[in-house]
């Protein structure tokens, strides 16, 4: 939960990263902007996380495609199965 309620909504749709919420007060709706390789991950299997986050937070969500997103420097992503084959190699060191 957050009080600011765009945080919130960014909250919700976790783990997507969200660019940025357009918010409309008067007709509790949230335009939600997020990068072509999150999109999925917003709106889940069948609508699910979209469906789960608008009724967590009382705005109907509509999520649209941004930007794409640009790579981050500060925290590189590993493929999950690199990852998973990393934690098996250690395993069978020790």
């Amino acid at each position: 939960f957050d009080e600011n309620t765009e945080q919130f909504i960014k909250n919700a749709l976790s783990p997507a990263e969200v660019i940025r919420v357009e918010i409309d007060e008067k007709e509790k709706r949230a335009k939600v902007i997020v990068s072509e390789d999150q999109q999925s991950i917003a709106i889940g299997r069948g609508g699910q996380n979209v469906r789960l986050a608008s009724r967590l937070t009382g705005y109907e969500l509509d999520i649209e495609q941004g930007l794409p997103a640009a790579p981050k420097a500060d925290k590189p992503r590993k493929n999950i199965e690199d990852s998973l084959l990393s934690a098996v190699e250690e395993v069978t060191e020790e």
